[in-house]
């Protein structure tokens, strides 16, 4: 009785370890698996850095990553790793480029953010923002997103999301109501006025009497 017992302690204890998940379970996996179930597809570019650091330039790159987004660094190689999906990578790569172009030295007191427009383009609000960006700071537009990503000191981006929302407005339409009436006339009516009936309605309403001339 006590063997059986005891074989049966030993087969819970298997079936309990069998059915428990594994404690050593990343958050990157967790990750992975929710990027397969959405169906996200994803992009990597690499992006060699010629006067800038690329541990500088991945901190900006890093802040305007989307939720999909990663970027790691070589730096004996002094690169940059970028993944992202299609429409974010095109965009990232580019500013990292132009910050390396600038001789990016130091991400201290610089800040990146993705502003999103609602009614108008980036390319018709780009002529009016591109002046207020400093020296250190970088610009790019994203038509597949309508969107505007910025990389500078915090009062530069202030001030360019009060020009943005004073242009981010729905523009103004007229709008013009037009009715058609459509009549149809057989061949057997006539377009006017029946004079004869009108006269025989009035004439049915008087009488007339003869007076001898005296």
């Amino acid at each position: 009785m006590k063997k059986i017992t005891f074989l049966l302690l030993i087969g819970l204890l298997c079936i309990t370890a069998y059915s428990a998940p594994a404690s050593g379970t990343s958050s990157a996996n967790v990750d992975l698996n929710i990027q397969a179930e959405e169906n996200i597809t994803t992009r990597t570019e690499l992006v060699r850095m010629k006067k800038a650091q690329a541990a500088e330039v991945a901190v900006v790159i890093r802040q305007a990553l989307s939720k999909y987004g990663n970027v790691q660094i070589n730096e004996k190689k002094n690169m940059i790793i970028i993944t992202d999906i299609p429409d974010m990578i095109k965009n990232l790569v580019q500013v990292a480029k132009e910050l390396d172009t600038k001789g990016f030295a130091s991400a201290d007191g610089l800040e990146t953010e993705v502003l999103y427009l609602k009614y108008v383009h980036p390319q018709d609000v780009e002529s009016f923002i591109n002046h207020k960006v400093s020296p250190q700071g970088v610009l790019k537009v994203n038509s597949d997103l309508n969107s505007i990503i910025i990389t500078d000191v915090p009062s530069r981006i202030e001030e360019i999301k009060v020009i943005i929302e004073k242009i981010d407005k729905p523009v103004k339409h007229v709008c013009v109501e037009v009715k058609i009436l459509e009549m149809n006339f057989g061949d057997d009516k006539d377009i006017g006025i029946n004079w004869n009936a009108i006269l025989e309605s009035i004439g049915s309403g008087i009488s007339t009497q003869s007076t001898p001339l005296s």
